[in-house]
């Protein structure tokens, strides 16, 4: 009977221990060429990758901080503060003594992401500040199935925060801003031009429909005797078409950090 027992208990952990091995989800392999933009889900432009990894690049310089972007079609069941958290360690991000890391991560079939802070920016990328980035820049444009601009916007704002913790400039970050006023300028004119346009053809539409009008009263009158299509003045002069009113005319690289203990921000979408 005990031997039964023992047996029966060997068995049962096993078949467990063998679950949660089966049920590990396969992280992605830190992509050397993009490391700053680790787009696996292939929703981030070209251009946009390109930003991340330069800011990403010139923040590591200067800091030794490190903030990465990983897109997943899934976390395969696993919750997206565990599997931000492994996947964080796993890429060590941020300096090896600092472990000033930072992670933002999408999971695009799921509508879950995950913004994993490690503990040397935790003074900085407070959970509340966390919080206000993906309310305010992921959740919006996520919605509206723009991964692209949200991502793109709240590591502006990561970026910024962090380089304002460490009281350092980053010319790479306020030329992305100065491109971007320079962009919705750009719209602004383009905007300005088609209300013109539409100005223009509404006073067409109005000044046509008034020399209709005014064509159809003109019958009327005619028709009924009242009016005989020419008009007179006292000195006998000449006489004019009643119908002239109206002028016709025609790089990166893992660091050695990767210790976080949990702060940061999640949520879905």
């Amino acid at each position: 009977m005990k031997k039964t027992l023992q047996g029966f208990f060997i068995v049962f952990f096993l078949l467990v221990f063998s679950c949660q091995v089966f049920a590990e989800p396969s992280y992605p392999e830190s992509q050397s060429h993009s490391f700053f933009a680790q787009d696996n889900a292939g929703v981030l432009q070209q251009k946009t990758k390109d930003t991340i990894n330069s800011l990403g690049k010139e923040l590591q310089e200067k800091t030794k901080a490190q903030i990465v972007v990983v897109t997943v079609d899934s976390l395969e069941g696993m919750p997206v503060s565990e599997y931000g958290n492994n996947l964080f360690r796993k890429y060590k991000l941020g300096d090896a003594k600092l472990n000033n890391g930072c992670l933002l991560l999408v999971a695009v079939k799921d509508k879950k992401l995950r913004i994993e802070v490690g503990y040397g920016l935790e003074g900085a990328l407070t959970d509340g500040y966390t919080g206000q980035v993906r309310d305010k820049y992921l959740v919006p444009a996520f919605k509206k199935n723009d991964f692209d601009t949200g991502i793109l916007n709240a590591y502006k704002e990561l970026v910024k925060k962090t380089a304002g913790e460490y009281k350092v400039q980053l010319p790479g970050l306020e030329k992305s801003a100065e491109e971007t006023e320079a962009d919705k300028s750009d719209d602004n004119e383009y905007g300005w031009f088609w209300a013109l346009v539409l100005l223009a053809v509404g006073f067409g539409i109005m000044a046509l429909a008034f020399y209709i009008v005014c064509k159809i009263v003109v019958f009327v009158l005619t028709k009924l005797g009242v009016y005989d299509g020419t008009t007179s003045s006292s000195g006998g002069g000449s006489s004019s078409d009643s119908s002239s009113f109206g002028d016709d005319s025609d790089d990166g690289d893992s660091g050695g950090g990767g210790d976080s203990g949990g702060g940061g921000s999640d949520g879905d979408w």
